[in-house]
C-alpha cells in the first residue's frame, strides 16, 4: 500500500466455536492519526480472537471492531494502543477514551454516548479562537451566563477522563495535582471569571461544581452495577463506560459491598423519598437559565413566579404536580400582597416564604446563591417580616371591613333612593290618572257646551227663518193691501 493512503480495517467477530486463544491488538506507529471505535454487545464467553491491523507511518487508519454474540468464550480483553503524539488533548476523540482498557458491554441506552465537548471547540473557532467567557457573580454564587453549561460539560469530560477511581469517594479525596490538571484543562478553553487564579469565589464555585459532577459520575456507576444485578448478569465482565477492569472490581468488592456504603445508600434512598416535587427545567442549572438572555433561550427577564412556572410545567403547559401549581399560586399572591403594601420582596425572600427555608441553599435556585446570614439573623428577619406582613394583612382586613361598611351604607342609600323613586313614580302615575280623568271631564263638558251652542244656533236659525217667513208674509200682505188700495183707487178714478 502506498504511503499517505487512507486504510480502513474492519474486523467482525461472529459465531466461533473453538479457536486457539488470541489477543486482539490494534497498533499504530507514531505519526499517523488513528481513530478507533469499539462497540460492545452481548458476549457470553467467546474464545479470544487476534485480528491485527498495522499501518505504516504516514497512513491514516480507521479501525472499527464490532463484537457480536459468540457461543462460549471466556472474557475478552481488547486493547487499543496509540502513541501519545497522536492526540493533542483527546477532547472529543473516542480512541483516547478507549485507552482506559474498559471491557464488557454497557447497559446504557444512550445513542450518542457521553458528551465529549466538541461543540466547545466549534464555538471557540467561531469566536476567532478566543476562549469562551463564563462569569462568576457574587450574588449568584455560581457559573453564570450562556456558556455556564459549556464549562460544566468540559469539567465532566475531564473528570471522567482524568480522575482516579480507587480511594476517591469524592472530589476532595483526589490529589491536588490531578484537581489542578482537570481545572486547568477547562481553563485552556474557557475563561472562568476575569482572573480565576486570584478569585477565591470562582475557585470555590468551580470546586463545588466538580464535587457534584464527581458524585454524579460515581452514582451512575452504581446504577449500572445495580442494573446488572437486577438482570442477573455477570457484574465483573461488564464495567461502566471507560472504567478499567481493576477499578471496576475495586468498586464492586471494596466499595459497594461494604456495610458502610450500604447503610449510606439506604439513608440516601430514604432522604430522596422525602424530597419535594422535581422540576422540568432540563440539565441546565437554574442560575445559568436565570442569567441567560431570552434571545439565547434563557429566562433573564422573568420574575421568580414566572421562572418557577417555566421550570415546573411540562411541554403541554400542565403542572408536573398539584403541589407546584399551589406553590405558584402562593408566589403570585405573595407578590401581589407585597406590591400593595409597598414592600417589594426579592425572589429569594419569596422562595423562603413559600417554598420553605434551608440552611445551606435556597429552594428554587439550585446550587447557586446561599443564605447570607446566620440562622438567628434569618429567624429575626423572618419574624420581623412576618409581623410586618401580618400588620399589613390586619390593615387590609380593616380596610376591607370599612369598605364593606361603606358598601352597605351605599346599598342602603341606593335602596332608599329606589324607594323614593318608586313613590315618585307612583305619585306620577296617580297624577297622570287624575289628569286623565280631568281631561275626560273637561272634554265631556266641552262636548256638552258645543252641543248646547249647536242647539242654540239651530234655535236662532229657526227663529231667523220664522222672522224671515213672517217678514215675507207681512211684505206679501202689504203688497196685497197696496194692490188692493191701488185697485180701489183706480176704480174710483174711472
Amino acid at each position: 500500500m502506498a504511503p499517505g493512503r487512507k486504510t480502513t480495517s474492519m474486523v467482525r467477530r461472529s459465531s466461533v466455536t473453538s479457536q486457539p486463544q488470541l489477543s486482539p491488538n490494534v497498533t499504530v506507529e507514531p505519526g499517523p492519526k488513528a481513530t478507533s471505535v469499539v462497540r460492545r454487545s452481548s458476549v457470553p464467553s467467546p474464545p479470544p480472537l487476534s485480528p491485527n491491523v498495522i499501518a505504516e507511518p504516514g497512513r491514516k487508519i480507521t479501525s472499527v471492531v464490532r463484537r457480536t454474540s459468540v457461543p462460549s468464550p471466556p472474557q475478552l480483553s481488547p486493547n487499543v494502543t496509540a502513541e501519545p503524539t497522536l492526540f493533542e488533548d483527546g477532547l472529543g476523540n473516542d480512541a483516547s477514551l478507549e485507552q482506559s482498557g474498559a471491557t464488557g458491554r454497557s447497559l446504557s441506552t444512550r445513542v450518542r454516548g457521553k458528551t465529549l465537548g466538541k461543540g466547545v471547540e466549534k464555538l471557540i473557532a467561531q469566536n476567532g479562537g478566543k476562549k469562551l467567557s463564563v462569569p462568576v457573580l457574587e450574588e449568584w454564587n455560581s457559573l453564570c451566563g450562556i456558556n455556564a453549561s459549556k464549562a460544566t460539560t468540559l469539567l465532566g469530560v475531564y473528570i471522567r477522563r482524568m480522575s482516579p477511581v480507587k480511594n476517591t469517594p469524592t472530589w476532595w479525596h483526589i490529589d491536588e495535582a490531578t484537581q489542578s490538571a482537570i481545572i486547568q484543562s477547562v481553563l485552556d478553553k474557557v475563561n472562568i471569571s476575569d482572573d480565576y487564579h486570584n478569585n477565591p469565589l470562582a475557585k470555590k464555585v468551580v470546586n463545588r461544581k466538580c464535587y457534584r459532577i464527581h458524585i454524579n459520575w460515581r452514582y451512575r456507576m452504581k446504577l449500572h452495577y445495580s442494573q446488572l444485578v437486577e438482570n442477573g448478569e455477570d457484574t465483573y465482565s461488564s464495567p461502566y463506560e471507560k472504567v478499567t477492569q481493576e477499578d471496576w472490581r475495586h468498586m464492586i468488592d471494596d466499595v459497594w459491598s461494604s456495610d458502610k456504603h450500604k447503610n449510606k445508600s439506604e439513608a440516601g434512598k430514604k432522604n430522596r423519598g422525602e424530597q419535594g416535587p422535581i422540576h422540568a427545567g432540563g440539565s441546565r442549572s437554574f442560575v445559568a437559565a436565570m442569567t441567560t438572555p431570552p434571545e439565547n433561550n434563557g429566562y433573564a427577564n422573568l420574575e421568580f413566579p414566572e421562572f418557577y412556572q417555566k421550570t415546573h410545567t411540562k411541554k403541554d403547559n400542565n403542572w408536573i404536580s398539584d403541589t407546584c401549581a399551589e406553590n405558584h399560586s402562593q408566589l403570585v399572591n405573595l407578590r401581589k400582597e407585597s406590591s400593595q403594601s409597598g414592600i417589594q420582596l426579592t425572589a429569594m425572600e419569596m422562595s423562603r416564604d413559600v417554598l420553605g427555608k434551608r440552611k445551606r441553599y435556597i429552594l428554587g435556585f439550585g446550587d447557586g446563591p446561599k443564605p447570607t446570614s446566620s440562622s438567628s439573623e434569618i429567624d429575626v428577619a423572618s419574624r420581623a417580616h412576618d409581623e410586618e406582613l401580618q400588620k399589613f394583612k390586619d390593615n387590609m382586613e380593616k380596610m376591607q371591613m370599612e369598605r364593606e361598611e361603606e358598601r352597605k351604607e351605599r346599598e342602603q342609600e341606593r335602596t332608599e333612593r329606589m324607594e323614593e323613586k318608586r313613590q315618585r313614580e307612583e305619585e306620577r302615575r296617580q297624577h297622570e290618572i287624575e289628569r286623565e280623568q280631568e281631561k275626560r271631564q273637561f272634554e265631556e263638558e266641552r262636548r256638552k257646551r258645543e252641543a248646547e251652542r249647536e242647539l242654540e244656533k239651530r234655535e236662532r236659525e229657526l227663529e231667523k227663518r220664522d222672522r224671515e217667513e213672517e217678514k215675507r208674509q207681512h211684505e206679501a200682505e202689504q203688497k196685497k193691501t197696496l194692490h188692493l188700495l191701488l185697485k180701489l183707487q183706480g176704480k174710483t178714478r174711472w
